[in-house]
């Protein structure tokens, strides 16, 4: 009887925690906050229709990951992307008078998604989006809207991605918007029924190759991940073994490269003058900075780093034992070699001010390590 009903409780547990469902299926909610507090005031663009260009099933927007074990399961919408997507754009546009500029938006590509990094999940947004107005009689101008962002949680991203979505296609609408009146072209009030044959003749490759960025797609930063082992020595760090984990970002007319990173390292100290030998472990943050020569896929660069590096500390004098914390920065510099970004090796100096620590006050010294992308 015992053993029966450990076996109910069992598959109870994972009747409720399981593999989760076969698919993810969201509501829209019109009334989402970001839609409430991201308006756009225009004087007179109305969306007619949206075309679902994508060659996907209308409902299915991309993936998620549910239950215990992270299945993958189709991320799905109750109504189909065109309605979802003008009705979004509708509950954002606000025109300021009764005139009417029809505009057609085609959905090129919209994809939802997750996936890991080394210390959390991440949930991504990639939308293009090419937005038609009458400019003449017969004659239709296209902009290009682009939309690619993500989102982090150190637990479980999912519940994260709906609103993304609504903060891509705000976005999108903004950047046309936005476009639209730096540009200051005279537009045509056709009727919404003229926009129909437009919308039958229009290729999708014709529209891309028509149409005008509203944004330039080189000035969002692309994000590069690396983790990689560096050894150092100083005067009194006999031996230090560092492991770290880097997130930088690059947009494409630049050179540099910046974010942040995390260490955690164990230390072999040597401090004479104090007469005090053992060991330490530290964890701390990092601010990152890479500037590369050139754009060659292999490019020497310069770098540096700064670290906030703190931990506790126990000292046996023999007759009794100290224990303190400290805290303090790590201080960086380095030159090195980036091989596509996917592998670096670099050289370097370091400083450390360490407050609140007997054993390493202060030192200086080099370092070497590499990295590898991720």
């Amino acid at each position: 009887m015992k053993q029966t009903a450990m076996v109910f409780v069992v598959l109870s547990i994972f009747g409720l925690i399981g593999c989760g469902g076969s698919e993810l299926l969201i509501q829209p909610k019109y009334s989402n906050t970001i839609i409430k507090e991201n308006k756009i005031t225009t004087s007179s663009v109305k969306i007619s229709s949206v075309i679902d260009r994508r060659n996907a099933d209308a409902h299915t927007i991309g993936s998620a990951k549910v239950g215990m074990f992270n299945k993958t399961v189709p991320y799905k919408i109750s109504i189909p992307l065109s309605d979802f997507v003008k009705t979004v754009i509708d509950s954002t546009i606000q025109r300021k008078d009764s005139s009417i500029i029809p505009a057609v938006v085609y959905v090129d590509t919209f994809e939802v998604g997750e996936k890991y990094s080394l210390f959390s999940e991440n949930g991504i947004m990639k939308t293009v989006m090419y937005w038609g107005v009458p400019v003449s009689p017969d004659s239709m101008m296209y902009i290009t809207t682009r939309f690619d962002d993500i989102v982090s949680s150190g637990v479980d991203v999912t519940d994260q991605l709906e609103p993304l979505i609504y903060k891509g296609i705000v976005d999108c609408a903004k950047q046309c918007t936005d476009k639209l009146h730096s540009m200051n072209i005279q537009l045509y009030a056709a009727s919404p029924d003229s926009l129909s044959s437009f919308v039958t003749q229009s290729a999708p490759a014709d529209i891309a190759k028509k149409a005008v960025e509203a944004v330039d797609p080189g000035s969002k930063p692309k994000i590069y991940n690396d983790i990689g082992v560096a050894y150092s020595e100083g005067d009194r760090i006999t031996t230090g073994v560092r492991i770290f984990y880097n997130t930088l970002s690059q947009k494409d007319s630049s050179k540099m490269m910046y974010g942040f990173g995390y260490n955690l390292e164990v230390l072999k100290i040597t401090n004479t003058s104090a007469g005090i030998e053992g060991s330490m472990i530290t964890f701390g943050g990092n601010l990152m900075l890479r500037a590369l020569l050139n754009d060659a896929k292999v490019s020497p660069y310069v770098g540096g780093s700064l670290t906030l590096t703190f931990g506790s500390e126990s000292i046996d004098y023999g007759t009794h034992k100290e224990s303190s914390f400290y805290f303090g920065p790590f201080v960086r510099e380095s030159i090195g070699l980036s091989f596509n970004k996917k592998f670096y090796v670099e050289i370097g100096a370091f400083q450390v001010k360490l407050f609140g620590s007997k054993m390493l006050p202060d030192d200086v010294g080099f370092t070497a390590g590499v990295s590898f992308g991720i």
